[in-house]
C-alpha cells in the first residue's frame, strides 16, 4: 500500500514535470544558453542573481547601476526567493539557475495544489486536473514570459491553504506552527503574496469561528494567536530593516526610492473583470483573434501582467460544479473527517430550495 501510495505521487509529480518541459521547451537540453520567454526583466533577473552571488547586493549601495551617482539595493529582502536562485547558480551558473527555477516553478506548483485538494476531495483525478489548473494558469505562464518568476512559483499558496484546513482539523500547538511556518516561506518567497495572504487568513478565520463545532471560541483564538505568532518570529529576522526603514524615512524619499506609489499606478497595475475572461495573445487557438483587443484594454500595463485569463475549461467545470451542487445530494468534503451533507428542505413551497446542515452524531 505504501508503494502504491509513493509510485503515485512520482506518477502524478513527474507528469507535471514532463508537462512544464513540453511548455518551455527546449530550455530542458539548452539550460545555459536559452532562456524562457526572454522578455520584460528575465535579463535583468539573470543579472540580479550574478549580482547576489557576487556580494555586490550585500551594501546599502548598488555602484553598478545609475554610475556616478549609483542606487540603493532593495530593502525588502526574500530570502527563500533568493535561495532557489543563489544557490544553484554557484554551481551551474546564473542562465542555468533561472532556467532551473522556471522549469520546476509549474510542476511543483501543480504538484502543491493536487495534495491541497487531494486533502479536501478525497478525488486524485480531480485533484490532478485542479493542479494542472492552477499550477499552469495562463496568468502564472505570461509572469514567467515577462520574468516575474516570483508571481510563477506559487506553490506555497496552496500549502498554506493546506496548513489552514490541517489545523482546523487538529487545532493544536503543531498544527499552529505548520500554519505559522507555511505563511512565512509565503511570504519570504513573494512579500506581495504574503501581504495578500493576510486577507486570505482573515477570511479563514471568520469562517472558522462562524463554523466551529469542535473546540471553544477560546481554544481558537489562542490557536491562531499561537500561528500568528510562530509566523512572526519566523519573518521579522528578514524584515525588521525594511519596517525600521519605513518607519524612520520621509514620505518624501520613501516616495523617490519607489516604495510609495501614487492614484495612477493603482489604476495601471489594478485588474478590469475583462482581464480574467480574455486569453492571451499566444492562445494557440484564440490569441489571433484578441490582440488587437488586448492592447487596446491595457489601461497603461503591459500584456504578460494583464494576462489574468481563468480558462475557459476552469470556469465551465466551475459552473459545472456549481449546477450540480445546487441540485443533487453531495457530501461537501471541506473537512476530510466531518463531511457535511447537504439536502434540500423539505418544505417544497418555497421559492428557492431551502439547505439544511447534518452533521454525524459523533460529532
Amino acid at each position: 500500500m505504501q508503494y502504491n501510495k509513493c509510485k503515485h505521487i512520482v506518477t502524478v509529480f513527474t507528469t507535471y514535470f514532463t508537462i512544464s518541459a513540453v511548455l518551455t521547451f527546449p530550455i530542458i537540453f539548452q539550460m545555459g544558453s536559452t532562456v524562457f520567454g526572454d522578455f520584460g526583466d528575465s535579463r535583468g533577473g539573470m543579472w540580479w542573481i550574478w549580482a547576489g552571488i557576487n556580494g555586490h547586493l550585500n551594501s546599502s549601495i548598488n555602484a553598478l547601476i545609475s554610475a556616478p551617482f549609483s542606487i540603493p539595493n532593495a530593502i525588502v529582502i526574500q530570502p527563500v526567493y533568493e535561495a532557489m536562485f543563489f544557490v544553484p547558480a554557484h554551481y551551474i551558473g546564473e542562465i542555468a539557475a533561472y532556467n532551473l527555477v522556471t522549469l520546476l516553478s509549474f510542476p511543483f506548483t501543480a504538484f502543491a495544489t493536487y495534495l491541497l485538494l487531494n486533502y479536501l476531495l478525497h478525488n486524485k483525478v480531480a485533484a490532478f486536473v485542479g493542479g494542472l489548473i492552477f499550477g499552469f494558469c495562463p496568468g502564472a505562464v505570461m509572469q514567467a514570459v515577462g520574468g516575474h518568476l516570483t508571481f510563477t512559483f506559487n506553490m506555497f499558496i496552496p500549502l498554506f491553504l493546506l496548513a489552514l484546513f490541517m489545523n482546523r482539523e487538529r487545532r493544536h500547538w503543531l498544527s499552529a506552527f505548520f500554519v505559522g511556518l507555511s505563511y512565512a516561506l509565503l511570504t519570504l518567497n513573494s512579500f506581495y503574496f504574503g501581504y495578500f495572504s493576510i486577507f486570505i487568513a482573515l477570511l479563514f478565520v471568520v469562517f472558522d469561528y462562524v463554523t466551529n463545532i469542535k473546540c471553544s471560541h477560546k481554544r481558537l483564538v489562542v490557536n491562531y494567536f499561537l500561528a500568528a505568532l510562530f509566523a512572526f518570529v519566523l519573518i521579522i529576522p528578514f524584515q525588521y530593516k525594511m519596517i525600521l526603514h519605513i518607519m524612520s524615512t520621509s514620505h518624501i524619499e520613501l516616495a523617490k526610492m519607489g516604495h510609495i506609489r501614487d492614484y495612477r499606478e493603482l489604476i495601471i497595475n489594478s485588474a478590469i473583470p475583462l482581464d480574467y475572461f480574455l486569453p492571451s495573445i499566444d492562445h494557440p487557438v484564440l490569441g489571433r483573434f484578441i490582440g488587437d483587443i488586448a492592447r487596446s484594454h491595457l489601461h497603461g500595463s503591459n500584456l504578460f501582467e494583464q494576462t489574468l485569463y481563468l480558462g475557459f475549461t476552469s470556469l465551465l467545470l466551475c459552473l459545472a460544479g456549481f449546477f450540480l451542487w445546487s441540485n443533487r445530494r453531495y457530501h461537501i468534503p471541506f473537512f476530510p473527517d466531518h463531511a457535511r451533507q447537504i439536502t434540500r428542505h423539505p418544505c417544497h413551497h418555497y421559492r428557492a430550495p431551502v439547505l439544511c446542515l447534518h452533521y454525524p452524531r459523533s460529532l
